[in-house]
């Protein structure tokens, strides 16, 4: 494990653990699967003290990126944990951005995300069978008049079926993150609409995009869902 690490320059001991640790993995000197060094081991190499590993450690349990496992070790995790604090939306709530500017990265993304799944007709066919099981279940939360909640599950579910069949781990990662901070506004928009009519008609559009592996009325869908969307969020 030695040439991981460098020493501890003038910062704060805890701050210094957290980068050099984050830039090993960039580097990819630390890789997913690997067993980090014991507390004692990490704590000399670095020149800090084992409390400073300790706070360090507990950083990095709670974003998600290690998993400490008791009369184990700690290790770096292989792939996300559903509980792990979400950074990217922590940074939306700090720079507050606008409604435009979560539009225009709606309307931007969702599209390249469809056409990455025209990239590839395995691709094509696979979300075309997610999505239509998705959309078999909004019909089926319709005829039972369910609750909001429901609606608004199955929503998310929809576009987190279009970012997984991308095929593109960062395209994934990155909608998934920051689809959790559209959540209210989504929300939002479905109890101000008909049991999920406004919905239906926006998947059912992007669906047949998809199926007809028609770009043009992909960017329509998109732009017609977000602007429902912007629209019935801004709204009393």
């Amino acid at each position: 494990m030695d040439g991981y690490f460098t020493k501890k320059e003038k910062v704060s001991a805890v701050d210094y653990v957290i980068n050099e640790i984050k830039n090993s993995l960039i580097q990819g000197k630390l890789k997913p699967g690997d067993r980090l060094p014991k507390e004692e081991e990490l704590a000399n190499e670095l020149g800090v003290s084992r409390g400073s590993i300790r706070s360090a450690m507990k950083v990095f349990s709670v974003c998600g990126v290690i998993d400490i496992r008791a009369g184990d070790g700690t290790y770096v995790r292989s792939q996300l944990s559903q509980d792990s604090l979400n950074p990217m939306l922590f940074s939306l709530l700090i720079l507050q951005p606008d409604s435009r500017m979560l539009a225009e990265f709606r309307v931007k993304i969702e599209y390249d995300m469809i056409e990455l799944i025209l990239s590839s007709s395995e691709q094509s066919a696979t979300a075309l069978e997610a999505l239509e099981q998705n959309l078999r279940e909004l019909l089926e939360l319709r005829s039972s008049n369910a609750h909001t909640e429901a609606f608004v599950e199955n929503d998310l579910a929809f576009h987190r079926a279009l970012s997984h069949h991308s095929g593109n781990v960062v395209f994934e990662t990155i909608y998934n993150f920051i689809l959790e901070y559209f959540i209210p506004s989504i929300r939002h928009s479905h109890q101000r609409q008909t049991a999920g009519e406004a919905s239906e008609t926006s998947h059912n559009m992007i669906y047949k995009a998809i199926k007809e592996a028609d770009l043009e009325l992909a960017q329509e869908a998109i732009s017609s869902s977000i602007d429902y969307w912007q629209t019935s969020s801004t709204a009393e």
